[in-house]
């Protein structure tokens, strides 16, 4: 998510397309889905976390 979020310049839409695109060819790899999240809504909630707790750069 880090490199995602570099790459596409924090442009939410892009970062979650990416790591949709990402995740369904295999690149990304979830430890769990006990939530049972779609692809897209792990991508959200996995950025605005990164993004609330600081981990990911702005």
């Amino acid at each position: 998510m880090r490199e995602l979020y570099r790459t596409h310049g924090g442009n939410e839409s892009r970062i979650l397309d990416a790591y949709v695109r990402a995740e369904n060819a295999g690149e990304v790899i979830r430890r769990g889905n006990r939530s049972n999240l779609s692809s897209e809504e792990y991508a959200t909630a996995l950025l605005r976390d990164g993004l609330r707790k600081g981990w990911i750069e702005e």
